[in-house]
């Protein structure tokens, strides 16, 4: 391999290491406040609670739910965006393989799109399926006080 491709697959290898670093922190940044939430109304669970304060809690619910509906989003947006500012290449239909790339990695754009749209529905669906039950739960242990 010429000394311009091992350049060019370094460059690459660190602008993709950059998109998964920034990957992460979304990830925390959005992940961890549900996080705090779920934990919250779980020691919350079994007390009685007025309804302004229910309707405290439900907000921040639905922004934590929100924020977490981001962290799915933002992957699309950050790889198409240091595809745009890096200029890898992103091609409709047929992959484009990278310059320096060898055979067993002729597809590597693409495949790591495939791989994020499907982990992004796969934790989607988890994540509304763990909302929706931690939500009947809530609603079975509400005590509205009585006028």
């Amino acid at each position: 391999i010429s000394k311009r491709g091992v350049d060019i697959r370094q460059r690459i290898e660190k602008q993709v290491t950059t998109m998964l670093l920034l990957q992460i922190c979304v990830e925390c940044l959005t992940t961890i406040p549900l996080t705090v939430q779920i934990i919250y109304s779980n020691i919350t669970m079994d007390i009685e609670t007025e309804v302004l304060r229910l309707t405290k809690e439900n907000i921040c619910a639905t922004i934590t739910r929100v924020l977490n509906y981001i962290n799915y989003a933002s992957r699309f947006y950050i790889y198409i965006i240091y595809s745009i500012v890096h200029k890898i290449p992103v091609s409709r239909g047929q992959p484009t393989p990278l310059p320096c790339a060898s055979k067993s990695t002729d597809h590597v754009p693409s495949i790591l799109i495939e791989n994020l749209i499907q982990s992004s529905k796969t934790q989607l669906e988890q994540s509304k399926t763990l909302i929706d039950n931690h939500h009947d739960k809530i609603k079975t242990h509400v005590h509205v006080p009585s006028d």
